[in-house]
């Protein structure tokens, strides 16, 4: 059985919706789906195994992720296959550079002389 993966953008950033993807080929049919990620050595599922293909994910921290996508087969009680993906999750530079330029906005302020 094969499996092929999609992830909806080529990096991520903190707060912002990923659309993962997977389909499997081969086997019998009626596939089962788990999506989940590693990040720092500690193992997440995203999702559990169900008949959906995709599953939208929102990143919470900034980093490297491996990202797996996990398929069974109908007649299979265990994984058949499964693909990783490294990809990498950012900080929002534009809301960033927002909140930097406010800062700096509020310390450049001079006071009114009365």
């Amino acid at each position: 059985m094969l499996i092929q993966t999609n992830v909806d953008s080529s990096e991520g950033y903190i707060g912002k919706t990923i659309k993962l993807s997977a389909k499997g080929s081969g086997g019998s049919k009626k596939y089962q789906y788990k999506f989940a990620y590693v990040l720092n050595g500690k193992l997440t599922t995203i999702s559990d195994f169900s008949s959906s293909r995709s599953v939208n994910w929102v990143p919470e921290k900034a980093g490297t992720y491996r990202l797996i996508a996990y398929v069974k087969d109908a007649k299979s009680e265990t994984v058949v296959n499964k693909k990783i993906t490294n990809y990498v999750v950012r900080k929002d530079t534009v809301l960033a550079e927002m909140v930097k330029f406010s800062i700096e906005l509020l310390l450049n302020i001079t006071e009114v002389k009365l």
